[in-house]
């Protein structure tokens, strides 16, 4: 992937010189710098990046010297196809201001032109690109290395940029549209070697305010402050031996700070006078270095617990400090070794999950560099618990790679983190740094679990039919009917009091990670379900949170088939029993064993699941393959011979039609994705649902569920029509915030409402605010809210949808008119 998208052609109007490092015209100008491509493509990935001969012509325009560097463009192979219009729009990228050619107004140029352009290339697939780019994963020769040129390869970069002069025939057009982009938080310049670091900073306070990462985050400045290892920027300090790291109050009496860092004396008294700068710490001169670091984070059994946070504090301090420039791979090492991605909150917490059950890390770590023995060249940390290396096999591992490890970093349960360096064939112990932990830690205000809009699911605004490969039947304990199907999905039936044929499924989870193993669906006190997902084949236990996304992860090697249901949600703890033992499993992963024999509650349990089997084991049939989407002579949507249509009774339908004359066809970009040329585009997921996608920002996403010959529902994130099955309306958690009085009458109005035991209506009501267990209709909900408020209890109320508004109804004929209409008229009016 990465040297198809970088690759240079013979007879090109681009290439690499200076060992990649500068993209130029041959026997021309410069065109620019790799810091700058890198730096460029880090912001247009978040929109999908363009093909990069596309954005080395639009790079090329804006340059100093681009009305005529244009022409040498003009002289590759037969362009007479696409450069007429292709030349006028890069001579409209020309004719742009100054200001819009340099820095970050440059950027915006960039950002604006290049939104859901042809042939864009997927986020997903951008951010992978760029990673293999910035951590090297090519030889230099070799993406140097010219291929023999390509015309069709040439047509397509070519094409691209002839399709926005459709969209931006003025230089005023392209302004006007970089004033609905949001304002960039950093220059970026031709020149080498700059980063804010304003990123890194916010992911930090992000991993502050989240519960999960609390920990972990309030560590990450004190280490910043405290740890001394050379940050490798490669842009030089305004001191000559490195700038001033600190001007705080600590530090050591004989480093007081002098006048010469301050502006003025004025300035310099005032700052002393009010504590501000009472002494100095010099940061460690900056390097200037291409040696990628790699960080390995010990997992296994000594470093549970506290060490293992203080470690993946050391390491986030380590790859996500504010003046570094230099990339960081992560891994943890256990039995084995793990990649980690760190770039993400979800990526982090995941991480933090990863336990290893061997008592030292000397596996893994043997492991990683019998596999890995290129980065014998890099620059490798080690992170481990301070007695690990007391450990036989540690210590005949840790000897036998010493010439390639440069830093072991010690940890402990105190907060204490001691640093070596590699000095010839020792190791030299070079600081000891003492964290207080109980003062860094201290608690936030515990506020109301108020539920948030869940980080790994799509919010669908309209409900699913049943799948026709269902892989488990779940039923929570409050009955909340779930199922897991075999296109990775999650769903729950949206209304437990309907009749089945009367309401559809909710999406709760998409993407999970497998559907070949065990499964089983809990509800916690805070009203939040947990799935345990069991992947027999490698013996792990995976454990989401279905609420807020939270997943951990840990190795069941006690796990054995048995002929029950293998595992069952019972006291706020998942357990498995087979002949050896039983065992417990909280919600964070922990396995304990257990003295409690459950083997007729979990046959009780696998009877339980068959009868909801029973009663739920129906569906229809939607079809995925589809091979050609066009729009017909009727101006209507075909999918292969299935026309999208509104009949004569006024129900929108998928049927059969004998109007196959192809007006407009569609383009496959992916597998289930479609696209016309107005870049308007149809998703078909496997799961049975079409998205419609506009490139008119004034039709909004359409969602469609793709049955044949049945009557269906269709929305847009505000409104629905048709069918009731499919309508998704808002529902509300009730929160009771404090019982009153009459308490006794509160218990048994929380017991009818909540379908559940006294006992637990009990507990509810003792330990307000607490948050009834059922999800609730908006009539209902104010209903339980009325009755409760009149014995005297004060109760809140929660929109749970993914909208607080009801999603209005509209009549078919005016959706259909308005909505899929007009996304059909949009691209025929669009086409040329």
């Amino acid at each position: 992937m990465f040297y198809d998208y970088f690759q240079s052609y013979e007879d090109y109007f681009w290439q690499w010189e200076d060992q990649t490092t500068v993209l130029a015209i041959p026997d021309g100008n410069t065109i620019a710098y790799k810091e700058l491509i890198v730096q460029t493509l880090d912001k247009l990935s978040l929109q999908g990046i363009p093909p990069f001969g596309a954005l080395i012509m639009a790079i090329i325009a804006t340059n100093a010297t681009g009305k005529t560097d244009i022409k040498k463009i003009a002289e590759i192979g037969d362009t007479k196809r696409h450069f007429s219009d292709a030349y006028a729009f890069l001579s409209v990228l020309t004719a742009l201001p100054e200001t819009y050619k340099t820095g970050e107004k440059r950027v915006q140029v960039l950002q604006a032109i290049f939104e859901e352009c042809h042939n864009s290339i997927s986020h997903k697939k951008s951010q992978q690109i760029l990673m293999d780019y910035k951590l090297k994963r090519y030889n230099s020769y070799k993406l140097s290395e010219k291929a023999v040129f390509n015309q069709s390869n040439f047509s397509k970069d070519l094409q691209v940029i002839s399709l926005l002069y459709r969209k931006y025939t003025s230089a005023q057009q392209i302004i006007d549209k970089i004033v609905a982009l949001p304002e960039l938080e950093e220059s970026i310049l031709l020149e080498k070697g700059q980063h804010a670091g304003k990123e890194d900073s916010d992911l930090v306070s992000q991993l502050i305010e989240d519960d999960h990462t609390f920990q972990v985050g309030s560590l990450i400045k004190r280490i910043w402050g405290g740890l001394h290892i050379p940050i490798h920027n490669a842009q030089p300090s305004q001191q000559s031996l490195g700038g001033v790291s600190d001007l705080t109050n600590k530090g050591e009496f004989d480093q007081l700070l002098i006048s010469e860092y301050a502006n003025d004396d004025l300035i310099f008294l005032s700052r002393l006078a009010n504590l501000e700068a009472l002494y100095m710490q010099r940061e460690a001169p900056p390097t200037d270095t291409d040696q990628p670091r790699i960080i390995l984070i010990d997992i296994s059994l000594k470093n549970w617990g506290t060490p293992k946070t203080v470690a993946f504090a050391i390491m986030l301090a380590i790859a996500k400090h504010p003046k570094a420039v230099i990339d960081c791979e992560v891994f943890a090492i256990g039995a084995t070794y793990y990649p980690i991605q760190i770039n993400t909150i979800d990526a982090i917490i995941e991480a933090l999950q990863l336990l290893d059950g061997s008592l030292n890390a000397a596996n893994g770590l043997a492991e990683f560099f019998e596999k890995n023995p290129k980065y014998k060249n890099r620059e490798i940390f080690v992170i481990t618990e301070t007695s690990t290396l007391k450990q036989s096999a540690m210590f005949k591992v840790a000897n036998e790679y010493q010439s390639v490890i440069k830093y072991w970093i010690h940890t402990d349960g105190d907060g204490g983190i001691d640093l070596y360096r590699k000095q010839k064939n020792s190791k030299k112990h070079i600081q000891h740094l003492q964290l207080p932990l109980q003062q860094l830690w201290k608690k936030k205000k515990k506020r109301l679990p108020i539920h948030k809009k869940e980080l790994s699911i799509t919010a669908y605004p309209i409900l699913f039919r049943n799948s026709q490969k269902i892989k488990k039947f779940l039923q929570a304990q409050n009955g909340e009917i779930f199922i897991v199907t075999g296109e990775r999905l999650l769903l729950r039936f949206f209304d437990k009091s309907a009749k089945v044929y009367e309401k559809g499924w909710e999406v709760m989870y998409e993407n999970l990670p497998i559907i070949a193993g065990e499964f089983e669906i809990g509800l916690l006190e805070d009203g939040s379900y947990v799935l345990l997902i069991f992947d027999p084949q490698h013996r792990k236990i995976t454990i989401l949170n279905i609420n807020t996304g939270h997943k951990s992860t840990t190795v069941f090697k006690e796990w054995k088939s048995t002929t029950w249901n293998n595992f069952i949600f019972r006291g706020q703890k998942f357990h498995h029993t087979n002949n050896k033992g039983s065992w417990s499993i909280d919600t964070e992963g922990v396995i304990k064993s257990s003295a409690v024999n459950l083997q007729q509650v979990y046959k009780d349990r696998s009877k339980e699941l068959a009868a909801v089997a029973k009663t739920h084991s129906y569906a229809n049939s939607i079809f995925k393959n589809v091979k050609t989407l066009f729009i017909n002579q009727d101006d209507k949507l075909v999918f292969n011979v299935h026309q999208l249509y509104l009949n004569q009774g006024n129900h929108i339908k998928i049927d059969t039609t004998y109007s196959l004359q192809h007006k407009i066809t569609a383009k496959q970009q992916d597998v289930g994705r479609y696209v016309f040329n107005d870049h308007s585009e149809i998703e078909i997921k496997r799961s049975g649902m079409i998205i419609l996608r506009s490139s008119s920002s004034d039709i909004p996403d359409i969602y469609i569920p793709s049955l044949l010959n049945a009557s269906l529902g269709a929305a847009t994130k505000n409104k629905f029509a048709g069918n009731n099955y499919y309508y998704k309306t808002s529902q509300y958690r009730i929160i009771l915030d404090h019982p009153g009085t009459n308490k006794l009458e509160v218990i048994k109005m929380v017991k009818h409402y909540d379908i559940i035991g006294l006992a637990d209506a009990k507990e509810l009501v003792d330990t307000t605010p607490s948050e009834l267990r059922n999800l609730y209709t908006k009539q209902k909900a104010q209903e339980a809210k009325t009755a409760l408020e009149n014995i005297g209890a004060k109760v809140t109320l929660i929109a749970s949808s993914t909208s607080p508004n009801e999603i209005e109804r509209i009549s078919t004929t005016s959706f259909f008119s308005t909505y899929i209409d007009g996304f059909v008229q949009h691209i025929i009016a669009h086409e040329i």
